[in-house]
This record gives structure tokens, C-alpha cells and sequence, in this order.
């Protein structure tokens, strides 16, 4: 599965005033108290935030640095054009638990050598950790005390093969099955118990499956389908992607095939059980419509509701920029009680 060339958006809340020198948004729409403004940004292959805001993308084979206003800082690595007869096309930019290191995937035509690196943070030359074919996404999570790798895609050269999720073994690529999925290949997460929560595009089904059962399926066990899941919650469009923020609450971006600008952020409700378990926060306004692909959260480590952050939204008919979704006044969030859904009223918008 070969992933698109991608603009990068923001969506936040954050303990700041909307800055006035970023205008109205022209891509997304944010639903109260959501509020979304553009800021200049870059075109990116992949991408991760950092905690202080700053965005690492992955922009052909470079990995460059920007600020938390979208300007450019600095390549921090160069991936070798390792396969010359082919363009290498990025398929995730990640950076690891710790902060240190940067893995960014690549697929090549007809997936034929699909490849995983990893570069220093601090700057350095890369190095090839694993050939994974239709890689999509990657995440850390950790198994038997140590953090590793786990990655979803096809990992097959067939055209139309299904979504799966696997350990990444970076010793000799015998990578290890955790689940089996339907539709295309699509994003995944882990929570802070190490719950993994990924998509059936097929099934129009978001997954979130015991961590137990994912180190079982890590470390011999057999690998898991739709029904082993913890819960299942019924999406009204295919999910593209997933990301949790510093407390374990839950978005993911889902897209309607018609391409009628129908492009949701949503959040997951309490509870989760049942269909339909969850409430936009955006929505796509585009002329065209709107393709959103990967989110990301960064920008703070705690609760994106009431302690800033922001869930980043890359959007593939956009022209570029980053747009930030943001409370303008703080004292707002600073009266929610805690909790996903105690805005109430405020946040209540679910597609019917």
C-alpha cells in the first residue's frame, strides 16, 4: 500500500489565546469549543510532533525539523536512495517513546523492497532496520518491559491485500503476526496499558484489543481477529488513522468515499461500547472535499482537553499549512470537570 504525499493540519486545545497572526481555516472546521486557524507548514511523507510543538516530517527521503509555527529548522538526517529503478515513497514519520530516535517507512513500486529506518534525533545517518512490505504505520508499545516496534499494513505485494498489525523484528525480519484486519491499510495506537486500537475499513469497525492479549499474540500466542477485541465501535466512514494523547483519550480521522468534504476528527465517548461511540470534533470544509490520512498528537504530554497539546491532521487535497484547532479563551477548559464528554452540550455532534 503506497501512501500519499500528505499537508499537515493541527488540531489543539491549548491554554492560549488563538494567535491573531494565523488565519481562519480554510480545511477544517472545528466544532465548538473547537476553533481552527492555519499556520504555515510543509507537504510531508510522514510526520510526528514533538511535546514542545515542534513537527518532524518526513519530506522525500529527508527528515527535516520545524517549529511549532510550521518554519523550517534543519534536516536532521537523509535516507540513502536505496532503491535507484524506483521512487521510495514515505509511509510514516515516527519519533520514539523516549525522544531520541526517528523510524520513518518507505514503499517502492509494486512493494518490491519496502523499507523501515531509524535516524538520531540529534542529527546522524540512518540506519536500515527492517524490510516490511506495504508498511503503513508504526507504534511503540512495550513487550516484557521493553519498548518495541509494531507496525500495521498489508506486509504483502498483492494489490487490495488486507490490513494487518505486526511486531517488527529488526534482527531478521521473522516479524510476528498480533492481528488480522479487513479493508485497507490504516493507522494504529496504543494507550498508556498498552491496549491496541486499530481499524477494519472493510467493516467500518474501530477495534481496541486487551493488552494481555497483544503480549500473548507478541510472545507466541496466536494472533488475533475482530472478535477477540476488547470492543468494537461502528464508524459512519472508513478510519484512516488513530492517536491518544497523554490521559488515554482517543481520536482517530475517518473519511466518506464520496468524496463530499465529509472528513471527520472524531473522539471516542466513555465507555465505548455500542455503535456510533463518538463525537467530531472537526470537520472537512474543502471545495473539492477532503482526504484526511494521518493525526498525531504532540505538542504536551497530559490531557489534550484541559492542558493543551493538539492532534495534528494531515489532509491529502489541501495545498499545505498547518491548522490548530484551539479554545480562545482558556478559562473555558479550566471549568471542565474531568472526563472525555463533560463538555456536553458544547461537543454533542454526531454524524446521524
Amino acid at each position: 500500500m503506497r501512501k500519499i504525499l500528505v499537508s499537515c493540519f493541527v488540531l489543539s486545545v491549548c491554554a492560549a489565546a488563538v494567535p491573531s497572526a494565523h488565519a481562519a481555516s480554510t480545511v477544517y472546521q472545528g466544532v465548538p469549543p473547537f476553533k481552527a486557524t492555519d499556520i504555515p507548514g510543509g507537504v510531508f511523507g510522514g510526520f510526528d510532533v514533538t511535546a514542545d510543538g515542534k513537527i518532524v516530517g518526513l519530506v522525500g527521503r529527508d527528515i527535516k525539523l520545524y517549529s511549532a509555527a510550521g518554519v523550517f529548522e534543519q534536516i536532521l538526517a537523509t535516507v540513502p536512495d536505496y532503491n535507484g529503478a524506483s521512487l521510495e515513497y514515505g509511509s510514516f514519520c515516527r519519533l520514539t517513546p523516549d525522544g531520541t530516535d526517528v523510524w520513518v517507512g518507505f514503499t517502492v513500486g509494486g512493494n518490491s523492497d519496502d523499507r523501515i529506518y531509524s535516524v538520531p534525533f540529534a542529527g546522524g545517518s540512518a540506519t536500515h532496520e527492517a524490510t516490511f512490505t506495504g508498511n503503513y504505520d508504526l507504534e511503540f508499545a512495550q513487550v516484557g518491559g521493553n519498548w518495541k516496534p509494531f507496525v500495521s499494513g498489508t506486509h504483502s505485494t498483492t494489490f487490495g491485500a488486507p490490513n494487518s498489525v505486526w511486531l517488527l523484528d529488526t534482527a531478521a525480519d521473522n516479524h510476528v503476526k498480533i492481528a488480522d484486519l479487513g479493508g485497507y491499510a490504516s493507522g494504529i495506537a496504543f494507550d498508556s496499558a498498552g491496549n491496541l486500537y486499530a481499524i477494519d475499513s472493510g467493516l467500518l469497525k474501530l477495534y481496541r484489543f486487551g493488552s494481555a492479549r497483544v503480549q500473548s499474540a507478541a510472545t507466541g500466542g496466536p494472533s488475533l481477529v475482530g472478535d477477540n477485541a476488547e470492543f468494537a465501535t461502528d464508524m459512519h466512514f472508513a478510519g484512516s488513522d488513530i492517536t491518544v494523547d497523554g490521559v488515554d483519550h482517543v481520536f482517530f480521522n475517518s473519511n466518506d468515499p464520496s468524496y463530499s468534504g465529509a472528513s471527520i476528527v472524531s473522539m471516542l465517548q466513555p465507555g465505548y461500547a455500542g455503535s456510533y461511540k463518538y463525537d467530531n470534533i472537526a470537520e472537512g470544509i474543502g471545495g473539492y472535499g477532503n482526504w484526511s490520512t494521518q493525526i498525531a498528537f504532540g505538542g504536551g504530554t497530559g490531557d489534550v482537553l484541559l492542558v493543551g497539546g493538539g492532534i495534528y491532521v494531515a489532509d491529502f487535497w489541501s495545498s499545505g499549512g498547518v491548522t490548530l484547532l484551539a479554545v480562545p479563551e482558556p478559562a473555558t477548559v479550566a471549568l471542565l470537570s474531568s472526563g472525555l464528554f463533560t463538555l456536553g452540550a458544547l461537543m454533542r455532534r454526531r454524524m446521524s
